[in-house]
């Protein structure tokens, strides 16, 4: 880990450099510097960003790599989220920056981008309770997130920002004394399917953060308390129906804004409202979280970093278990091997070298492999795969998410040979291995309650040189269990290289 850092952060209006240096368990920011630029304006409107502002933007990111050094910085990191995220023409502008900067960018995903503001969140809120509602508002993007307690069991990200709606709809600005109502149009379709994502829970409390939350609560005269800003209901409506009735123009004028606030604060506001009128929370509580000082957080502190990827993969079997809820999955079933698989991994890995990130993969298949059930039990393998794909898991980026519709897509399939990959970003050989290993682990797991009756009480693993051996204790009649283990054992001998059997208790099957 680093003691003194730089981040460069590309954002839609403007280039943000912070330099930080670790404060015993804190983070000082000894620097903050802007470059106004408006990156978001060419991509929302025109797909690209223009030759002249690649120009200018090239030359902003050189002279703050020349501050930074002046800082003596150990690290510096760009990165970058919708702006470019949505640029045809980023990988250009990522050569042209490695090429006259010698710095690499960082482009964020949603899920990543969104990631970074929910744990932020959460480590300023420590005592979070029941159902709670999250919600990041950038210039491209709106992601949403429920917890409960800590752990976030439902997340959501959809391309749609203040600066995107605002470019989106501004042509319809001028024809009509109401485009707020054109705004709550536009959004509507967004509010139905969230209300039907949080719906029949109870969310007494709403976190928002984004750019304008800490503009919102200065104009409506709320002070910080700590980390947040609690802006009432009666507070937001009252700012709210003022703004709603002005132009860009007259906000600027009126509350002495810039432009690019003043055209995203209609929008940023009423995205707010209807998601505050989603929730039965009496305010809407505004963190001052941002997505630097998080990255410049996870590049001080070592200790934090291990302790947020623990939280992360909590929050993908969290959010797995709802997403698996809502297809109505064998909830007992899916423990029952979800305990087996795991012993088995856990059993392998040292010797395989398989990853603790591997091992929460394999658990997120396994609770989710049987959904497809929910549409047709007729290759359900084929509808679980085309479920995991399309479903928002929490803290999955789409890579992740990718390789886990896999093993549920392949965990019928009695052979490595014909390992069906439906997508070509994942032909390569270390995909493919992945996917074969963790679906041979999954298939013997599955075979062992093929019958859905949880058939024995006991398993015992031993792992020789060449044969895993797995020893079940039972009173029960397994003859499916046995059938299902002969015609599925056979992949796992074929990935691993180890012949693997099954045996009851002094007795062999």
């Amino acid at each position: 880990m680093f003691n003194r850092v730089a981040t460069i952060y590309i954002a839609s209006s403007d280039i943000i450099m912070k330099i930080a240096e670790k404060k015993e368990k804190e983070v000082m920011i000894l620097e903050e510097l802007f470059y106004p630029i408006n990156l978001g304006h060419d991509t929302f409107s025109s797909s690209a960003v223009t030759f002249e502002k690649i120009k200018n933007l090239n030359q902003a990111i050189n002279n703050f790599k020349k501050i930074a050094e002046e800082y003596q910085v150990e690290k510096i990191k760009v990165f970058a989220t919708a702006a470019l995220r949505e640029a045809l023409n980023k990988d250009y502008i990522i050569y042209q920056i490695k090429n006259n900067n010698n710095l690499n960018i960082e482009i964020f995903s949603n899920v990543e981008e969104h990631q970074l503001i929910y744990q932020g969140i959460r480590n300023t809120n420590k005592n979070l309770k029941g159902d709670n509602l999250f919600a990041y508002i950038g210039t491209g993007s709106l992601g949403i997130a429920v917890t409960n307690q800590n752990y976030i069991v439902k997340s959501q990200s959809i391309t749609l920002g203040s600066l995107k709606i605002n470019e989106i709809l501004k042509g319809l600005q001028h024809k009509t004394d109401e485009f707020h109502i054109v705004i709550d149009g536009y959004l509507s379709g967004y509010i139905y399917n969230l209300d039907l994502f949080i719906k029949k829970l109870n969310i007494n409390n709403f976190y928002a953060s984004g750019k304008e939350i800490e503009l919102i609560a200065k104009l409506a005269g709320i002070t910080r308390k700590s980390n947040n800003f609690n802006i009432s209901r009666a507070s937001f409506y009252r700012l709210y129906n003022d703004v709603k009735s002005k132009t860009p123009k007259q906000l600027l004028e009126k509350y002495d804004l810039g432009e690019a606030a003043a055209e995203t604060l209609l929008p940023s506001m009423t995205i707010y409202k209807n998601l505050m009128n989603l929730t039965q929370s009496s305010q809407i509580i505004g963190s001052t979280v941002t997505i630097e000082t998080e990255v410049i957080r996870n590049m001080l502190f070592d200790n934090r970093h291990r302790e947020l990827k623990k939280q992360s993969f909590k929050n993908i079997i969290a959010s797995s278990r709802s997403v698996a809820k809502k297809y109505n999955y064998n909830q007992e079933h899916a423990e029952t091997i979800e305990k087996i698989a795991l012993d088995i991994f856990d059993a392998l890995k040292e010797r395989f070298q398989l990853s603790e990130k591997e091992r929460v993969l394999l658990q997120a298949a396994v609770i989710l492999h049987d959904i497809g059930k929910y549409m047709n039990l007729k290759k359900h393998y084929e509808h679980s795969y085309y479920l995991i794909r399309n479903s928002d898991i929490a803290d999955l980026n789409s890579y992740d998410k990718n390789i886990i519709a896999h093993i549920s897509l392949n965990h019928s399939q009695s052979s490595t040979t014909n390992l069906k990959i439906k997508d070509n970003t994942l032909k390569n050989h270390s995909d493919r291995v992945l996917i074969a290993k963790l679906t041979a682990i999954l298939k013997i797991a599955d075979s062992l309650d093929k019958s859905h009756k949880e058939p024995f009480s006991e398993l015992e693993i031993n792992l020789e040189e060449n044969e895993l051996e797995l020893i079940i204790n039972t009173e029960k009649d397994i003859f499916l269990e046995k059938w299902a283990f002969s015609n599925k054992s056979r992949i796992f001998k074929e990935i691993f290289g180890i012949d693997v059997s099954l045996n009851k208790k002094n007795t062999l099957l």
